[in-house]
C-alpha cells in the first residue's frame, strides 16, 4: 500500500472513531440529561395548522392537550399585530408568559390593568414550547384561569407573535 492510501485511511479511521465519539458522547449526557418530551415529541404532535373557518374566525389546530375554552380568533386582527410587532411596537406579544401574564390579567380586571400585573411574571410555569405552540401554566387561587394555549398564528419563527388560542379554567375541587 502506497503512503497516500495509508494517510486516507488514517483520515477515514479517524473520521469513523470521532463520529463514533460523538455519539458515545450523546448517548452519555442523554442518560445524565435526558431530553425532555416537549423538546421532541411535542414538535412531532403540533404539526397541524390553524385552518380557517367562517366570519375570518380561526378554529384551533390539533394539541396533544386542547383547551376547555376556546377564545374566538379574529385574524385580520392577528395579522395587523404581527406588522405592529414587526414595526417595533409591543414587542412583549414575543413573548408566550408575557402574553399569558395580560391575558390573565384582563381575565382578572377586566375594566384594564392598573399598576402592576395582578399575576406576577415569574408565577408563570412553562408547561410546553416548541415555538410554534405554548402551554403556560398560571398558579395561586387570585385566577380563574388555571393553563393558557397559545400559538404563533400568523408566522412560526421567532419573529411571529404569540396568540392565546384558549384555556383551562380553575376547576373547584
Amino acid at each position: 500500500m502506497s503512503d497516500r492510501e495509508n494517510k486516507l485511511r488514517k483520515k477515514w479511521v479517524c473520521r469513523i472513531f470521532s463520529v463514533a465519539m460523538i455519539s458515545t458522547l450523546g448517548i452519555i449526557l442523554n442518560n445524565i440529561v435526558p431530553i425532555e418530551k416537549t423538546n421532541i415529541a411535542y414538535a412531532a404532535e403540533s404539526t397541524k395548522t390553524p385552518t380557517n373557518s367562517a366570519a375570518g374566525q380561526l378554529s384551533v389546530g390539533e394539541f396533544a392537550d386542547k383547551p376547555q375554552v376556546k377564545v374566538p380568533i379574529d385574524l385580520e386582527k392577528e395579522k395587523n399585530d404581527q406588522k405592529s410587532v414587526d414595526a417595533g411596537h409591543s414587542p412583549w406579544k414575543l413573548d408566550p408568559i408575557f402574553v399569558t401574564q395580560v391575558f390573565v390579567s384582563l381575565k382578572i380586571s377586566p375594566e384594564g390593568i392598573q399598576g402592576d400585573y395582578p399575576i406576577k411574571y415569574e408565577e408563570l410555569k412553562v408547561i410546553k414550547n416548541n415555538g410554534k405552540v405554548a402551554i403556560i401554566e398560571v398558579p395561586g387561587d387570585k385566577t380563574p384561569i388555571r393553563r393558557v394555549y397559545l400559538e404563533r398564528l400568523i408566522r412560526q419563527d421567532s419573529t411571529g407573535i404569540w396568540t392565546v388560542i384558549g384555556y383551562d379554567p380553575v376547576t373547584n375541587k
